[in-house]
């Protein structure tokens, strides 16, 4: 028989659930659109030629973003998504994709390390900084950077959805980020995201 403690944290999380399916729900559902659309630079740290890579960064190639450059970085001269990245710079010659090897270390952290390396390659003020894993919509660079022009936003985030590439551990990720991640950001934005360590 389940004590009540679990009855409780079972009816919590039912309820939290609810709550932030009602707040994605109910939102408005305006679109700002900037006054003038600053260039971007978009960042992709990768490492190694993962499933769906090419797709994925295929969605940043074809953007309606009027002026934005995409750098993408990895660390070791003899990774796999060099060959990916040079594919994509022939497919989408006018594009401004640049590719950063760098094998420089800035702390313990690899990821971060490799985007600071990529940094010195960004042209544009704004950053956007986007893992290998992620594909998007055409507008998706004009969506996450309309609020910038608002001289109180100085960050911006967007929520993600899993989609597995085949595979019990990739179906159980993805259900990780549907179910459990995307509502606690959705709850937690609701409720002031600096109380939830935002």
């Amino acid at each position: 028989m389940p004590s009540v403690l679990a009855v409780a944290g079972g009816l919590l999380t039912a309820l939290a659930t609810l709550y932030a399916l009602a707040a994605l729900l109910c939102r408005p559902r305006t679109r700002a659109s900037p006054p003038a659309r600053a260039p971007v630079t978009v960042l992709k740290p990768l490492c190694g030629a993962e499933p769906r890579l090419e797709d994925n960064l295929a969605t940043l190639c074809t953007q309606t973003h009027p002026c934005y450059q995409v750098v993408c970085g990895v660390r070791a001269p003899d990774d796999p998504a060099i060959a990916v990245v040079e594919r994509l710079q022939r497919r989408f010659p006018a594009l401004d994709l640049q590719l950063v090897v760098d094998q420089r270390t800035h702390g313990s952290n690899l990821k971060v390390g490799n985007l600071i390396n990529m940094s010195a390659a960004a042209r544009h003020p704004w950053l956007v900084l986007a893992d290998s894993d992620i594909a998007v919509g055409p507008d998706y660079l004009e969506r996450v950077t309309a609020p910038l022009p608002d001289p109180a936003v100085g960050i911006v985030t967007c929520l993600y959805r899993g989609r597995p590439t085949g595979g019990f551990w990739t179906r159980l990720g993805a259900l990780f980020i549907d179910t459990w991640f995307a509502p606690s950001v959705a709850v937690a934005s609701r409720g002031g995201g600096s109380a939830f360590g935002f």
